[in-house]
């Protein structure tokens, strides 16, 4: 049987030139992430892409095999192909295919200068990536699946304009409660622990887009508690006031998939697909588009229990049986 480590204990990285399972020749780095490192490895002469869970623990090792499993359920030409799994030095790894393309976390790193129109060859170029990655979406959501960890390193764009999704590791069927992700992209009900299904990865593409457009994250820097106020309280500022060049309905568009109550956003990925490719052919968008929805106006007792329940998750401690969630807000009446 195959002892594979559970501890925190530090695991040694293979260097360029070592052999990992007797098959794979390290040829270096390629890139690190919250569960481990990837390597450039060669099998014989075909290059291969290996994920080292380096990071020890239980977490860790469930992703593992999470994303082990999302990977063989997912079979799309859409989402990166695992080719083999197993274990060296008792630490787990995947090896899958390597891509050549990059992170769609280093398109926005020199965003162009924007010439207005909302068909301009630059906005639809920065654009394009986003209603690609809507696309595959769609996929993943048809099979019943949420990726829950949408961020610019783990969406690739190819050298052809292909958008593949990497990073599995969080995928789960619909349902799933779970606060893991990257902050700053997860939704608010993901966040607060509640169930997940396809808003909370629009919201995710929402924050993706909105960088892109902007340069900067819908909140901007804040983390923790800070954030999921501002959430919940208070809309971003819409793009074209950040950044004058991108129109109001594209604006509009984007804060829709920004809407606090998951059920105020679009439902599906084609849906937000099709809210984004109207703004950008100029088209009307539907009254409220960039509407908040759902915040917690003059609700301090429940924002106060958001915050203790985020702060018991913080000291390590079991989360309580129980989420919030707030009904967008009555008129008041007369």
């Amino acid at each position: 049987m195959t002892m594979i480590r559970n501890d925190p204990a530090s695991v040694h990285v293979p260097e360029p030139g070592e052999l990992i399972s007797g098959r794979y020749v390290v040829e270096g780095i390629l890139g690190q992430g919250a569960s481990g490192v990837v390597l450039a490895v060669r099998e014989g002469a075909r290059p291969l892409a290996l994920k080292l869970f380096t990071r020890q623990g239980e977490e860790v090792l469930a992703r593992f095999h999470r994303e082990r499993s999302a990977l063989n359920t997912l079979r799309h030409p859409a989402v990166v192909i695992a080719t083999d799994a197993g274990v060296h030095e008792a630490t787990p790894y995947l090896v899958m295919e390597r891509l050549n393309g990059r992170p769609l976390r280093q398109n926005h790193e020199a965003l162009p200068p924007w010439t207005g129109g909302p068909a301009s060859p630059e906005l639809v170029a920065v654009v394009r990536p986003v209603l690609r990655l809507l696309e595959v979406l769609d996929v993943l959501h048809q099979r019943g699946w949420v990726h829950r960890d949408l961020s610019p390193s783990n969406v690739l764009v190819e050298d052809d304009g292909r958008v593949r999704l990497l990073d599995l590791g969080l995928a789960a069927p619909f349902g799933v409660h779970s606060r893991a992700g990257t902050v700053g992209y997860m939704a608010p009900e993901q966040a607060t622990g509640r169930e997940l299904g396809p808003p909370a990865d629009l919201f995710s593409c929402g924050a993706l887009l909105y960088q892109l457009l902007t340069g900067q994250l819908p909140w901007g820097r804040l983390r923790g508690v800070e954030l999921l106020r501002q959430q919940l309280t208070q809309a971003p500022s819409p793009p074209h006031l950040r950044e004058p060049g991108v129109p109001p309905a594209l604006s509009a568009a984007v804060l829709a998939m920004l809407r606090v109550d998951p059920a105020d956003r679009p439902q599906r990925a084609l849906d937000a697909k099709a809210l984004i490719e109207q703004a950008l052919a100029g088209e009307p968008q539907e009254s409220g588009a960039g509407e908040l929805g759902g915040a917690f106006v003059g609700r301090r007792d429940e924002l106060a229990a958001v915050e203790s329940l985020l702060g018991e998750a913080g000291r390590g401690e079991r989360p309580r049986p129980w989420c919030l969630w707030v009904r967008p807000a009555r008129a008041s009446p007369g």
